[in-house]
């Protein structure tokens, strides 16, 4: 066809019993929404888990090793330590139950991350 982009499909790699690919838009992004710049509420959450890091001395790869996910795969993981600079940083807002799973990482309640939000 005269001008077409050619159609593209995204490929599970999860077993299936249909062999037929699901169309995707070529635009298509990632599942996790990104900022340009962090928004107020997400930029304090982000400093309250930085200082709960920092006051226990710990890397971020060292918390987020303790942070459980299931992956994109449904596999069980482990948080990326990228992921959580992107939360310090605000320019990701975690889940409710994501953002418990940091607090727990952190040994400090919930209600401490998210005060004065």
């Amino acid at each position: 066809m005269a001008g077409d982009q050619g159609e593209h499909f995204l490929w599970s790699s999860r077993p299936s019993h249909s062999r037929l690919a699901q169309p995707c838009s070529p635009t298509a992004r990632p599942s996790v929404p990104r900022r340009a710049s962090a928004d107020a509420p997400a930029q304090a959450f982000g400093d309250a888990v930085r200082e709960a890091r920092r006051r226990r001395k710990e890397t971020l790869e060292a918390v987020a090793g303790r942070i459980a996910t299931i992956g994109r795969d449904g596999e069980a993981s482990r948080m990326d330590a990228k992921y959580l600079a992107a939360i310090e940083r605000g320019n990701h807002s975690p889940t409710i139950s994501t953002a418990a799973k940091i607090a727990e990482a952190l040994d400090v309640p919930l209600a401490d991350l998210v005060r004065g939000l």
